[in-house]
């Protein structure tokens, strides 16, 4: 049997290499764009077919030779010759994918462009390992015959495992099928990839992994296709039910798609007060009236773009000198975003000048800040932090009293906790948030306030 800790550590390596990818493509363009103030679309566009290409190639390689050497550990005891490895990496297709979107950058949304080239080398990486595996399992069948197979020697046979991320409905039936023979059809439909696939194709010789159950996974197919069909749900509102069922939240479709329909309600951007002028001049007071405007246009776009939904995107901005200095708006982390390297390094070169420095992200449940926010605050040595609320109000918050930063996860976690009871019972009293929030400053070392809108309503 494969074990559950044994696939983990594999997908953590896979996961590792796919990461560094996208850090390396991150980086290259930008510093590209750096040092080519007003870049035209075509200069940057036949940069990034050459850095594409070039980071498809090596992180597919070395993903390509973790799974050859996976794939000879777990198909040991079936005697295969040394593994092979596949899936070289298509330079015309990235070519491909490269111009395509960069419609994006003429529209001058560089960062989506970005992400949209981190999402194909993210599914382009795995896709290789995949292959690898797939093309190992049809080589070392062939070696098992007829009258092999009678006498109970199957040899190596694989399975699709989804292992989180977007499981789509098609990724669904094929991990129904349970461990299968390769066959001309079987390696039609296995070689299915949609961006962001974490689906692993995994060999073995007694088709056996701990934790995967194909009956379950043909259960959970034919719920998905139920989803599917489901015309009141929006695209991401049909993935979102999909969690919520295969996670155990929910037990049925029906609970699945009423516990969404409830989530997406309270996540529901306000965007009438976000457009009021109320809203606009106190963006204007926080950012000042040079970077107000800019401010703004960002807090609407993640507020229209993100309503309804756990994501985040998080912005960092030089008040002093009055522009923008980083963003991430690709986060999938749910209720959350971190910092890229390429955002971290830009905050440093920027902590250096001693400038003054503002985080801006969104919350979608208008929640106060989190330890994390703080810590987030701490480490960027930015000033101040700002939340914009998807129930269109606006927190602002400053660390007083440093350490959030260098706090373990379990700490920060129970942190979390006691500031979330200390909130919770002195508003089950009766007490204004803004008494709240003064409590909280005394007593955990943070200054929050928040600032509301409420002539303006949600329409």
């Amino acid at each position: 049997m494969l074990s559950a800790d044994e696939l983990d550590a594999y997908d953590m390596i896979i996961d590792g290499l796919s990461e560094s990818g996208q850090n390396y493509v991150r980086r290259m363009l930008g510093a590209w764009a750096e040092a080519h103030p007003g870049y035209s679309v075509a200069g940057m566009r036949e940069y990034a077919i050459d850095v594409l290409a070039d980071a498809c190639g090596t992180y597919g390689e070395s993903c390509a030779g973790v799974a050859a050497d996976f794939y000879e550990e777990q198909a040991a005891d079936a005697n295969v010759r040394s593994a092979l490895v596949e899936g070289a990496a298509d330079r015309a297709k990235a070519e491909r994918v490269v111009r395509y979107k960069a419609g994006k950058l003429a529209a001058g949304d560089y960062e989506g462009f970005v992400s949209e080239l981190c999402s194909y080398l993210d599914t382009s990486v795995r896709r290789t390992a995949n292959l690898t595996t797939m093309a190992n399992a049809k080589r070392d069948r062939r070696r098992y015959g007829k009258r092999m197979r009678r006498a109970g020697v199957h040899g190596v046979r694989f399975a699709r495992i989804p292992r989180g991320g977007e499981t789509c409905t098609f990724c669904a039936m094929l991990a129904s099928r349970g461990f299968v023979y390769w066959t001309e059809e079987t390696a039609g439909k296995f070689d299915h990839f949609h961006n962001r696939c974490k689906c692993r194709i995994v060999a073995s010789t007694d088709a056996d992994v701990e934790g995967y159950d194909p009956t379950e996974w043909y259960a959970r197919w034919k719920a998905y296709e139920q989803i599917d069909a489901d015309e009141s749900l929006t695209e991401y509102g049909k993935v979102r039910t999909k969690q919520l069922l295969s996670s155990g939240v929910a037990e049925s479709v029906d609970d699945a798609r009423a516990l969404w329909l409830e989530e997406s309600e309270r996540m529901a951007s306000n965007l009438a007060a976000v457009e009021s002028k109320p809203y606009r001049e106190a963006v204007s007071g926080l950012f000042g009236e040079g970077l107000g405007e800019s401010v703004w246009k960002d807090i609407h776009h993640i507020l229209k773009v993100k309503s309804g939904m756990p994501r985040e995107s998080v912005y960092a901005y030089d008040l002093t000198a009055g522009k923008k200095i980083a963003s991430v708006t690709d986060s999938k982390k749910r209720l959350g975003a971190d910092f890229t390297p390429e955002m971290l390094e830009a905050l440093e070169s920027v902590k250096g000048s001693r400038h003054e420095v503002a985080i801006l992200h969104n919350h979608p449940l208008s929640g106060m800040p989190s330890v994390a926010d703080y810590a987030s605050l701490e480490r960027s040595g930015a000033s101040l932090g700002i939340i914009a609320c998807h129930d269109g109000s606006i927190i602002k918050f400053k660390v007083n009293r440093p350490g959030f930063a260098s706090l373990s996860k379990s700490e920060a976690e129970s942190l979390d906790d006691s500031l979330a009871d200390f909130y919770n019972v002195r508003a089950s009293a009766g007490k204004r948030e803004t008494e709240i929030f003064e409590a909280i400053s005394m007593q955990f070392g943070v200054q929050v306030e928040r600032l509301q809108f409420n002539q303006v309503q949600a329409t």
